[in-house]
């Protein structure tokens, strides 16, 4: 199992355990409202955490979920315009689950624009990510009251033939054109057909918020420090297990949320 987690999600030992422990690294969350299921679980949260750049792993924090904030394009755009690097995440009506790590700031604009740290996933029913080519620098789009121009959200391929698309004046509809795959990341197919209805649309920020001072002390548990660090845990099916376990712990000892080695039955297939 160690070689597997190893393998598969980059993970590392932890020097000085008296056993060697393999941490799969599960951000912590911020979240305002708790009446919705995320479309996450574990073994999605480490797969898709263990390919962001390091500097954007330690956190996560809820921008938008249709569940929680309606099926509305306008007031999607306006939660996640301007908050950096994010994790989109849609369900179609086909029980299909897929989505993007944009690795810059949402803002609109005409044309394409980011970087090659971007990348397209699958999470259900294939698993997959999918990083750049370096064929074109197609990796997000995302544009609205222009006449001669797509209205939508857009990542990778090119203008109306999308590795992923969504419309902006008919939320809910959206496209994945792949034939044989999208030349920005070499993916096929997202969703369950190539023009999809969506389920469920959510959105994470993911790393510190604009303007945050990044915490230097790496010391102190993140869960002691924000009272709803064991948020995305939660939400993900697993509660935090280390509730009055602090003071028996050494420093040779992980911290409880970062996954225990009894708890990665979770990722096995």
């Amino acid at each position: 199992m160690d070689l597997v987690l190893h393998a598969c999600f980059n993970v590392s030992y932890i020097e000085g355990a008296s056993s060697p422990w393999l941490i799969p690294k599960i951000p912590v969350a911020k979240v305002t409202n708790w009446e919705f299921t995320t479309l996450l679980d574990i073994p999605s949260l480490i797969l898709i955490n263990s390919h962001i750049p390091p500097e954007f792993q330690k956190k996560w924090r809820l921008l938008f979920s249709s569940q929680v904030h309606g099926e509305n394009f306008a007031k999607f755009v306006s939660n996640i315009k301007n908050q950096g690097p994010s994790v989109l995440m849609i369900k179609d009506k086909d029980d299909h689950v897929f989505g993007v790590f944009a690795a810059d700031s949402w803002k609109l604009n005409p044309d394409f624009y980011g970087t090659h740290r971007s990348f397209l996933f699958t999470l259900a029913p294939t698993v997959g990510v999918y990083q750049s080519t370096g064929i074109n620098d197609h990796y997000m789009y995302l544009n609205q009251g222009q006449a001669t121009l797509p209205n939508g959200l857009g990542v990778g391929g090119q203008l109306n033939y999308f590795g992923l698309w969504m419309e902006r004046d008919n939320y809910g509809v959206g496209h994945s054109k792949a034939e044989p795959t999208c030349t920005t990341f070499n993916s096929p197919q997202l969703s369950g057909k190539p023009d999809f209805e969506i389920e469920v649309l959510e959105v994470w920020g993911v790393g510190p918020e604009p303007g945050e001072d990044v915490d230097a002390d790496e010391d102190i548990s993140i869960l002691d420090r924000d009272p709803g660090a064991e948020a995305l845990l939660e939400l993900a099916g697993k509660p935090r297990a280390s509730h009055g376990l602090r003071d028996k712990q050494n420093d040779n000892t992980p911290d409880q949320h970062d996954l225990p080695r009894d708890q990665y039955k979770t990722v096995e297939g």
